[in-house]
């Protein structure tokens, strides 16, 4: 039987999920306190439940606007969104979506917080040029790794400050 590997793509679905219940609970709340207010004859007051719908609806809006970065991990390579170059001794976010084959990558290493999952993905090319992803805001970023496996070695760099925006080694 031959091992056949897949396509997987990771999606900052978790931040989006919260806005919705966040969103949902102040709107609920809104209501009740509406209706708690109506039944009061208190109509003057009804201004507060309003202002709790419309930070409900702008944090659900809020949270939509973070849900755009993902990696994907193909037989082509590697695509990913909110990629980092090196350039110099800085981090500069690319604002495109990359794609790496993987003739083009000469290693992948990847930092730990705590020695527990993944937080920095970094992805060395033949060429020379380095580029980083943030692994911090993926709620499977111990998968992300795995799946790499399946394709090229990982480097374990072993514990990094998980406050550094840019993990340095």
């Amino acid at each position: 039987m031959e091992n056949v590997r897949g396509t997987y793509t990771f999606h900052l679905q978790g931040r989006l999920a919260i806005s919705v219940i966040g969103c949902t609970m102040a709107v609920l709340c809104a209501l009740v306190l509406a209706v708690i207010l109506i039944i009061m004859q208190a109509y003057v007051a009804l201004v507060v439940p309003a202002m709790w719908a419309v930070i409900g609806i702008v944090f659900l809006l809020l949270g939509k606007t973070k849900c755009k970065e993902f990696i994907t991990i193909s037989p082509e390579g590697i695509m990913a969104l909110g990629v980092q170059s090196q350039v110099g001794g800085k981090w500069v976010e690319t604002n495109q979506v990359e794609r790496f084959s993987w003739t083009q990558i000469k290693n992948v290493e990847f930092t730990r917080f705590l020695g527990l999952n993944p937080v920095c993905l970094y992805i060395n090319l033949v060429d020379g040029n380095k580029y980083f992803f943030d692994l911090r805001r993926f709620y499977n970023s111990y998968k992300i790794i795995d799946r790499l496996r399946e394709y090229v070695t990982c480097k374990d760099l072993g514990n990094s400050n998980a406050n550094n925006h840019q993990c340095l080694r």
